[in-house]
């Protein structure tokens, strides 16, 4: 069985999105649920594909989307995780059966590719949506910007009855690859200091984690306005690194921090802060390298190793939803995680103005809604 919906295609790279109201959507199978929408989160991702910035390779028709939450309204067969009427933000897939998977990786399934971007859902196929008979491909296997998502039950994170679902999409992507680099990869201590470089959701997620862990964070960005959002929600000290070399940068962090930070989130991928922040990173400190670095070289790397510093490129924070997402949701409950001062919303109709809003930075975290009341 399967029904008609509204949902956001786009048949090509640089173009635009187009709303059609007769996508048709499975019903969930084993091991699936049926999810009604209510918010999805925008973060780069959906700006990139559109334009093929990273070289993925995306299948069209397809409807993006990957930071969606919503309540369950139908599960599939066996299904016992999830009951209709359940809150859940969705994120990530994996397997659950390759070896990275069963060894507690989930983020770095094997399949990952498939499973994201090349629109194949966990059954080999190309999943839950059609239009006019001919298969419309998901995304991260959940295609948020719609009115509906069928979904595996890996995917998917129950929320507290009493979560606000219209704020909660965003804890699927942006904030939960913050909030991991540091709860899994940094491990900051006690007035351990820690350098985040970026001020967008990533960096924000990272910034409350650390803090929650009892470290001290400086915030190293080019935007004042920024810097000064994050010294109202947290950090100790913030560097505007604007026009600065990176010895520079380097400096400077380390007379904030005296003598150097413990740990270091780099989450702009420009080379410049990677590069800045390194130079205050004490030895034997620990650095998750969060975003895509493309202007440095194998030999730069090694030097930073030389001197006992350890790097991990990590992936959506090198944790799963089910492990950081209920953190999150407690740390947003006891007033130490407040990504809702983050947000805007829009109408999912408004998904251009959204998306163009948060490239410029006008906006840190767009967040779509069906219903604005």
């Amino acid at each position: 069985m399967s029904k008609k919906m509204k949902a956001a295609i786009l048949d090509g790279f640089h173009q635009d999105f187009h709303w059609e109201d007769d996508v048709e959507i499975a019903d969930p199978r084993a091991n699936e649920i049926q999810v009604k929408i209510v918010s999805c989160g925008l973060c780069h991702t959906e700006r990139a594909e559109q334009v093929n910035l990273w070289g993925l390779g995306l299948p069209f028709p397809i409807v993006l989307g990957h930071e969606g939450a919503g309540e369950v309204v139908q599960v599939g067969p066996g299904v016992t995780k999830f009951k209709v009427g359940d809150k859940v933000a969705m994120s990530t897939p994996w397997c659950g059966t390759c070896a990275a998977c069963s060894s507690g990786q989930q983020w770095a399934c094997e399949h990952v590719d498939d499973l994201e971007i090349r629109g194949v859902d966990y059954y080999g196929t190309p999943g839950p949506l059609s239009r006019n008979g001919k298969p419309v491909y998901t995304f991260f296997n959940q295609s948020a910007l719609a009115e509906y998502s069928t979904i595996h039950i890996n995917n998917c994170t129950k929320l507290p009855d009493d979560f606000d679902l219209r704020i909660a999409g965003p804890l699927g992507c942006g904030f939960r690859t913050g909030a991991g680099s540091i709860y899994n990869v940094v491990k900051p201590k006690l007035n351990d200091w820690v350098i985040i470089t970026g001020t967008g959701a990533v960096g924000f997620g990272a910034l409350w984690t650390a803090k929650a862990m009892g470290a001290k964070v400086v915030m190293v960005d080019i935007l004042q306005n920024r810097l000064d959002i994050a010294m109202e929600l947290g950090a100790d000290a913030a560097l505007n690194s604007k026009g600065m070399t990176a010895d520079e940068m380097g400096e400077a962090l380390n007379d904030i921090t005296g003598g150097g930070a413990q740990g270091m989130a780099e989450c702009t991928g420009q080379g410049i802060c990677y590069k800045g922040g390194m130079k205050a990173l004490k030895m034997g400190g620990r650095c998750a390298s969060v975003a895509f670095i493309n202007e440095l070289n194998f030999e730069y790397f090694t030097t930073e190793c030389q001197d006992c510093k350890n790097v991990q490129f990590i992936r959506m924070g090198n944790v799963e939803g089910d492990t950081i997402i209920p953190i999150m949701a407690e740390l947003y409950k006891r007033g130490m995680f407040p990504f809702d001062k983050l947000i805007k919303f829009y109408h999912f109709t408004e998904l251009e103005q959204a998306m163009e809003d948060a490239h410029t930075g006008v906006t840190i975290k767009p967040v779509l809604l069906w219903d604005m009341d």
